[in-house]
């Protein structure tokens, strides 16, 4: 797995009481982020990940921070994507694509805590 996509967990997993990375939940998402936004779930689960993403879908998320709905990313992963991402290259994107596509789906619905108000 290359270094930008090991990465990733960091912020796109839930942290256990302690703070620590919940390891069997990697890449599931998380609602705990010190900005307050809502990590999405990576693994491919049909339901709450990325599972109905195409293939095509990713490149253009890591390239230009777009998702598959024409909206972009936010909060932090706009300067993850302007300072890393978007500079990956063909090569690294050919193993970070595939890793994400072939992880095992975690049924993982990520909502926000707070009410609205």
């Amino acid at each position: 797995m290359s270094e930008a996509s090991a990465q990733c967990p960091k912020c796109h997993t839930p942290r256990n009481a302690l703070g620590a990375i919940a390891p069997r939940r990697s890449f599931a998402g998380a609602t705990d982020r010190p900005e307050g936004r809502l990590v999405l779930n990576n693994p491919p689960d049909r339901e709450v990940g990325i599972g109905h993403w195409t293939g095509g879908y990713l490149d253009p998320l890591f390239r230009q921070g777009m998702h598959p709905d024409r909206d972009y990313v936010g909060g932090d992963m706009v300067e993850v994507g302007q300072n890393t991402t978007a500079h990956l290259g063909e090569p690294n994107l050919q193993v970070v694509i595939p890793n994400l596509r072939t992880r095992p789906p975690i049924s993982h619905k990520v909502e926000s805590k707070k009410k609205p108000s």
